[in-house]
């Protein structure tokens, strides 16, 4: 049985939460092209540190149409973390990443409250 978007959509959002994060559903109106999901990782809730990425769901086979293509490039252009998913395996792929800067974070944190900073 072929996947549908819907099926990909739903597996990011059962992976993001045993990352004990959140996919909220993006909506902008007057906004078109904006990607599908809101990423909220937690980090460090006790200093109200997180990650936050957008991410574009479609079909396997299927790329993000050129208005989305556009969006996506300048809201990475304005620093925000965007990704498109199309199966199973890019959701995988993106948790991997989401995991890593997690522990990047952690690593900074540590450093920092050690040294005093925080």
């Amino acid at each position: 049985m072929e996947r549908t978007e819907k099926d990909v959509e739903r597996y990011l959002c059962k992976r993001v939460k045993e990352l004990g994060g959140k996919a909220y559903k993006f909506v902008s109106p007057g906004n078109a092209g904006v990607p599908d999901r809101v990423i909220i990782i937690p980090v460090q809730t006790d200093l109200g540190i997180g990650l936050t990425y957008f991410a574009e769901v479609k079909k396997p086979g299927e790329l993000p149409r050129p208005l989305q293509k556009v969006v996506m490039r300048q809201m990475a252009h304005k620093g925000a973390n965007v990704f498109t998913v199309a199966t199973y395996e890019d959701v995988d792929d993106a948790c991997e990443d989401m995991k890593k800067d997690r522990r990047d974070i952690e690593v900074a944190v540590r450093y920092a409250e050690k040294r005093g900073v925080l």
